[in-house]
Formats: structure tokens, sequence, C-alpha cells
């Protein structure tokens, strides 16, 4: 029994998402003062009936801009990273550069309270 209510439940979302998607769809046809995008919606119109894999061709596509959003996090948290790194790097700099200095001074105290 448990089975049937699973496929029964699946059927159903798949049916709600199936409602959801075309209300949208039909949503965007009703935009007729939208000249570019009444265009674009008959030419995708026209490409599914005439090309049987576009379903196929329109997941690759979104796999790839996917893949280059992914891309694209990486390379903005690896840029973060760099300029945090530089930032440290410039402290670390002048730390050893104070240190330097007091030991530059240091020295010369000492070397002069001897002579």
């Amino acid at each position: 029994m448990s089975i049937e209510w699973v496929g029964w439940y699946s059927t159903n979302n798949r049916l709600v998402s199936y409602i959801a998607i075309d209300t949208k769809y039909r949503y965007l046809r009703l935009d007729t003062a939208n000249v570019i995008l009444e265009k674009k919606l008959y030419k995708v119109d026209s490409l599914f009936n005439e090309i049987s894999t576009m379903r196929d061709i329109v997941l690759a596509m979104e796999e790839k801009y996917q893949h280059n959003f992914e891309l694209l996090r990486k390379a903005n948290r690896m840029k973060a990273e760099v300029e945090n790194l530089k930032t440290e790097g410039k402290k670390w700099r002048q730390k050893q550069t104070k240190n330097k200095c007091n030991y530059g001074i240091l020295q010369f105290l000492l070397t002069s309270q001897f002579k």
C-alpha cells in the first residue's frame, strides 16, 4: 500500500509542477506588449516542434551554465583569499620592519654603552 501511495504522491508532484510551469508560460505569452519576449517565445515554440532533442540541449546548456557559475564563485573566493593574504603579508612585513628597527636601536644602545 505504501508503494502505491508513493506513486500517487510522485504523480501529483509532477502534475503540480507541470501546471505551475504551464501557467507561467501562459502568463508570459499574454504579455503582448513585450515584443522581444513574444518573438523569443515564438522561436522557442518553433524550435521545440522542429528539434526532437531540444530538452536534452536545454539540459546540457543549464549544466554548462551551472558549471560556469561554480567556476566564477570559486574564482571570486580565490580572489578574496588573495586579497586577504596580501593584507596579512603587509601586516607581517610592517611588523618585521618594526622589529628590525627596534633590533637596530637595541644594538646601537648596547654597543654604545660598552664603548
